[in-house]
């Protein structure tokens, strides 16, 4: 009877000691499947509030972007904004917000074209060249339209000074558009209550205006109906720089499948947030990793593969368990691929989708200016 115990518990450790060693190999095979995936594609984040950052001083450790951790976490391309939240609407606050503006752009400039780790990118080809030369990608946007006022020439100024998407409101309506978030705030001239019941007049000349530069539009924070009317107006397709599923997350900041449906119809993509607040599906569901590909993969069904990707939010409040910072971005990567997903629709979701929107926008400037746009940046 010993000796059967004793055998039956050299078995069960051995099984026990192959499981393990199974687990292991299995988990070593994923990684080296993640790395390799990310050596071969072009990861990108649309965006990111990190320059800012940067700019006040904020050191490597305080930041979940830097061109290191891109580096190292394998996030070849990153959308690096400047923000500035809703607030006075006079003209001499608006000529001043201007200034400011360039000033912070080229501020962010000098910073990215100091390092020998970065370069920026100006067009969808210095991207792939970028990647191919082992640098992180530094590609410029803003975040708020009303940064651009009422003075339509500001949208040409910023986009010389390389900024290649314009968010076209935050929170509150600005003279562009209405804000999917509103509060009443009468001291600052803030109202719950629409404004433009969508685009502006003025918001029209600015889609128009950044159709002609090649300047993609993005709707991410923006009402409901100001997303409708851009998908009217404009005649190349628009992104939603971070936003989730409304469907999964009942939130303005979030689109609803019908607005899902008819971005991928005009050709355009959402990328898929990690803020907290825009991924709760509020039953408990642990807020990390695999509740963010919830969303991606609600938007894939809803749009289809070809119209979703990624935009982190990273130091602006996006971080959740699992990817907390740019060094984390392979946790999605392997989760997609425990989900099922094909190599080729990973690397659709990671940056193919969004080079062909930027592509498709800069073929739009260059049919309605008769000219062909320049790869090789400005």
């Amino acid at each position: 009877m010993k000796n059967i115990v004793t055998t039956f518990s050299a078995v069960v450790c051995l099984t026990t000691a192959l499981v393990f060693l199974g687990g292991c190999n299995a988990e070593k095979a994923m990684a080296r499947k993640v790395d390799s995936l990310h050596r071969k594609m072009i990861t990108i984040d649309t965006h990111t509030d990190t320059a800012l950052d940067i700019l006040r001083g904020k050191g490597e450790d305080e930041l979940q972007v830097s061109f290191d951790k891109m580096l190292a976490g394998g996030l070849d391309a990153v959308f690096f904004a400047i923000y500035k939240g809703q607030g006075k609407r006079d003209d001499s606050t608006l000529v001043a917000l201007a200034d400011w503006t360039e000033e912070k752009l080229k501020a962010f400039a000098a910073y990215a074209d100091a390092s020998p780790k970065a370069e920026r990118a100006f067009h969808p080809a210095d991207v792939r060249r970028i990647k191919k030369e082992g640098k992180a990608c530094v590609i410029q946007c803003l975040e708020n339209g009303y940064m651009v006022g009422r003075d339509l020439r500001n949208v040409e100024r910023f986009y010389n000074l390389g900024a290649r998407y314009i968010t076209l409101s935050h929170n509150n309506n600005n003279d562009i558009c209405d804000a999917g978030v509103r509060v009443d705030n009468p001291k600052k001239g803030f109202s719950s209550e629409l404004e433009w019941d969508g685009l502006s007049p003025f918001g029209y000349q600015v889609v128009a205006e950044m159709n002609r530069l090649g300047m993609i539009i993005d709707v991410s924070h923006t009402a409901d109906e100001t997303v409708e009317d851009v998908l009217e107006a404009s005649a190349a397709p628009i992104i939603a720089s971070h936003s989730c599923a409304r469907a999964l997350c009942d939130h303005p900041r979030n689109l609803p499948d019908e607005l899902l449906r008819k971005i991928a119809a005009k050709g355009g993509v959402v990328q898929v947030t990690i803020y907290h607040g825009f991924v709760d599906k509020g039953d408990g569901t642990p807020l990390d990793v695999k509740l963010f590909c919830d969303h991606v993969e609600h938007i894939r069904d809803v749009a289809g593969v070809e119209h979703v990707g990624f935009g982190s939010d990273f130091d602006g409040g996006g971080g959740l368990e699992g990817i907390n910072s740019a060094l984390e971005v392979k946790n999605v990567t392997r989760e997609l691929l425990r989900r099922g997903w094909s190599n080729h629709d990973i690397a659709l979701f990671w940056g193919g989708n969004l080079l062909r929107v930027w592509e498709e926008v800069e073929a739009v400037a260059a049919k309605l200016s008769g000219t062909q746009i320049s790869p090789v940046g400005n």
